[in-house]
């Protein structure tokens, strides 16, 4: 498994390998597997899927928020140049239609 320490990361570029068998944490690079071992690719493993899900849900959600935030954004600063600063009956009537 590779851990990493998400405070120093930035700075320090290390990455941890634990070994669950040994119970022991190395920064060196850990040796190939033996020709006769299992191994699984990571993709195969629940866990790995379950957090690409969730990550893909999450980018998902979030750019859909900030899209909607930005078309407020460029409308509300639209309607104060075209209007002034007399544009609250217009800028109601935009918040309404914008959160429907």
């Amino acid at each position: 498994e590779i851990r990493i320490d998400e405070e120093t990361f930035d700075h320090s570029g290390k990455v941890v390998f634990i070994n669950h068998k040994t119970k022991k944490a190395t920064y060196d690079v850990p040796s190939p597997p033996l020709p006769n071992e299992t191994t699984l690719p990571a993709k195969n493993m629940p866990h790995y899927r379950t957090c690409i899900d969730n990550l893909c849900r999450y980018v998902e959600k979030h750019n859909e928020a900030s899209s909607q935030l930005e078309q407020y954004v460029v409308v509300q600063n639209g309607l104060k140049n075209v209007m002034g600063r007399n544009y609250s009956k217009e800028m109601a009537e935009l918040n309404s239609m914008l959160e429907s």
